[in-house]
């Protein structure tokens, strides 16, 4: 859950920045992030996106759209939010495959 609160956080900046300094143009898959955490329960994703939510910034000005950020929220970042979406894969498939053991009596 940490990792999904962080990441998503990581996404909003991105695609904050990506809103007001690159016409809406995203290079992150927000549905598919938010999809690898759906297999938990309904309370455990609110949680997720409601903490992600408080540690959201304002988002950023037009003059705050210069090449460093440009090359943090559009190139940096993105690569450690895939980087992140497949660890969550990763974790995702261990948590299914775990509550399947779980639901099939750890045959």
């Amino acid at each position: 859950m940490n990792r999904s609160v962080f990441t998503l956080d990581d996404t909003h900046q991105h695609m904050d920045y990506a809103d007001v300094c690159h016409a809406g143009r995203y290079r992150i898959d927000y549905d598919a992030l938010i999809a690898l955490f759906s297999v938990l329960p309904e309370a455990q994703q609110d949680e997720v996106k409601e903490r992600a939510a408080e540690l959201r910034r304002p988002a950023p000005d037009a003059e705050d759209c210069t090449s460093r950020r440009t090359n943090y929220a559009m190139g940096k970042l993105v690569d450690d939010v895939n980087q992140q979406r497949d660890m969550l894969a990763i974790l995702r498939d261990g948590y299914v495959a775990l509550m399947e053991q779980d639901i099939g009596g750890g045959q």
